[in-house]
């Protein structure tokens, strides 16, 4: 037995997902409302024999255990894997022993720094610097405990002396990122000294890296230190705060992303907890990826000085081309056009209220970038409008959807005076599209309605096979759009009359010719729809199911043989013109 299946051997999937949402039975199988979009009725359903879950709601997505925890806690295979199999008391095969046990010693060994860190700003007399500073900041000892901060103290190898003494050796205390090697003689020299120390930690909440403040006054001191690339940390791959922030993004369904640490701890101390940073990198296209497991939503809020807008412009550039929803939020100004606070954390210290505006006046970011772009130069002087069109036609380009950007051109051709007509030239000319050749007959995709009906009546099939006598006088194969549904029809609509009496040895049949995991989801969408309904009532409805289906086939088949029968008319094509005026007459008749 594999560890895989030794690990659904030991749990059930009713208990795992029963420790994020609450299940309710239905039948031989448990329901809930869907965690992973709102919903009134619940359509998520788990099937314990199965050892499958389904949602036949907005997500239309399934699986079993792992995938589960996968897309709940945004989470890789791999690290579900180690999750559930520390649940299970499984013990996971490695494929490179030496290198696996390096890691979890690194692991060890950086949870480790991170207590001494704590202890050292807790109770060290070297560190009462370090503790003043914060009382400056206004940092609250809740803050302080939420971020498991701590302190480096001054001396040139306290922390290393202290791993040394645990058994780690200088090798695994370089390697974490923690100590170099002395310029002379041997030793090690503490990377990190005299500094607020915070831990940077992956969404498991394992710590890999540390970001560093300076509590020197020297200016040769760099402001904020982090942990190197190491072989567990990776700053272009890391959100810092995500590992506490992501159920809060999930439940907002939005995320604030600020430039600092500090801006962190001021938001989160506002009462919105749904805030993260880039890790002392500009944010990155993995760094997107890994916000958008839970929301689609991003809330920019950076300093506002020139560099920091220019940083953020370039992360808010990324989100756009990986199809994110955007928005900047614009902190208040001084009445004279100045800026009043530089950041989140100066603005909430002073005025939490106008933060709390801020955030909900967000603009979208295109809408920000014009405000920006266009100054009164732009509008006074040819040259600097069209500068700052093609800047922001430039953004608009980024777009992932024709519909947000037609709306934005059409923004900024009346703010600015120009036809639209001419900025979608440019638009097009930026983006080198090519336009599609024009067909009067074009083929439409089933629409989610259409799909889910299909998949009710191929449902209600399987669970109670007796329903063919109904059916199939109603449905032909081709009146299905979807291939699944299509070849499994095939199976079931020829079957003999005695073997209709059988639903079981059906299921079979359909898994060879079909796959088990659509099978099992088909079984578990009937319980879904029929579990409290009378046999009569449940006939009843897939009948009414079964007519509705094969109406809407025919208006639709109507409709396009009727613009097919135009444009043979505009051809002059008697034959085309002939055969589709019997397929409308056999269908007006059918």
């Amino acid at each position: 037995m594999d560890s895989i299946e030794e690990i659904k051997t030991k749990l059930d999937i009713i208990d795992v997902i029963r420790e994020y949402i609450p299940l309710a039975q239905a039948g031989a199988n448990f329901r809930a409302r869907c965690p992973f979009h709102e919903e009134k009725t619940p359509s998520f359903m788990v099937s314990r024999s199965k050892q499958l879950w389904y949602c036949f709601g907005g997500c239309n997505e399934g699986g079993d255990m792992f995938k589960f925890v996968m897309k709940q806690e945004g989470l890789e295979f791999g690290e579900a894997l180690r999750y559930l199999a520390a649940k299970a008391g499984v013990q996971l095969e490695r494929q490179d022993p030496r290198q696996q046990g390096q890691k979890t010693r690194l692991l060890d060994l950086m949870h480790l720094a991170a207590q001494y860190y704590q202890q050292a700003l807790a109770r060290a007399p070297q560190a009462e610097h370090a503790r003043q500073y914060l009382a400056n900041r206004l940092i609250d000892p809740s803050i302080i405990d939420d971020f498991c901060l701590g302190a480096a103290l001054p001396d040139a190898s306290a922390l290393s002396a202290f791993l040394l003494s645990k058994k780690y050796t200088a090798q695994e205390i370089m390697q974490a990122g923690l100590a170099l090697q002395k310029d002379h003689g041997y030793g090690l020299l503490d990377r990190f000294r005299n500094r607020i120390m915070i831990p940077i930690r992956t969404m498991r909440g394992d710590v890999i890296g540390f970001g560093g403040r300076t509590l020197e006054a020297d200016a040769r001191s760099a402001k904020y230190l982090n942990s190197p690339q190491t072989p567990l940390y990776d700053k272009s791959a890391v959100v810092y705060n995500l590992d506490m922030a992501k159920q809060e993004i999930r439940t907002n369904d939005s995320a604030i992303i600020v430039e600092g640490y500090m801006d962190v701890f001021s938001v989160w101390a506002s009462g919105m907890k749904h805030v993260v940073a880039s890790s002392g990198t500009a944010l990155t296209v993995e760094q997107i990826r890994l916000i958008g497991r839970f929301t689609k939503h991003l809330l920019f809020s950076f300093d506002m000085d020139p560099a920091g807008i220019a940083a953020t412009q370039r992360g808010i550039e990324l989100a756009l081309r990986e199809g994110m929803d955007v928005k900047v939020i614009v902190l208040p100004n001084n009445a004279d056009g100045s800026r009043k606070h530089k950041d989140p954390d100066e603005c909430i210290r002073h005025d939490v209220a106008a933060w709390r505006e801020s955030v909900a006046n967000s603009q979208p970011f295109i809408q920000f970038r014009m405000d920006t772009v266009l100054t009164q130069k732009a509008y006074d002087d040819a040259f600097e409008k069209k500068n700052a069109v093609r800047q922001l036609l430039g953004s608009i380009a980024l777009l992932s959807d024709r519909i947000e950007q037609d709306h934005w051109v059409r923004a900024l051709a009346e703010r600015v005076g120009i036809s639209g007509s001419l900025l979608w030239e440019e638009l097009v000319g930026m983006r080198q599209k090519t336009r599609a050749p024009y067909s009067t007959v074009v083929a439409q995709p089933a629409t989610p309605t259409t799909r889910m009906r299909e998949e009710i009546l191929m449902a209600a099939l399987l669970k109670s096979p007796n329903l063919l006598f109904v059916i199939v006088p109603l449905i032909q194969e081709t009146m299905l759009s979807v291939n699944e549904h299509q070849e499994l029809y095939r199976i079931l609509a020829p079957l003999p009359d005695s073997v209709r009496e059988t639903p079981d040895m059906i299921g079979e049949m359909a898994r060879v010719a079909c796959t088990g995991e659509y099978v099992d989801r088909l079984l578990l969408l009937a319980d879904k729809e029929w579990a409290e309904t009378t046999e009569k009532e449940f006939f009843a409805s897939v009948e009414t199911l079964a007519r509705t289906m094969r109406a809407e086939y025919i208006r639709n088949e109507i409709t396009r043989l009727q613009a097919r029968m135009r444009e043979a008319e505009q051809h002059k094509d008697a034959d085309a013109m002939a055969l589709y005026t019997r397929q409308f007459h056999d269908l007006q008749n059918m």
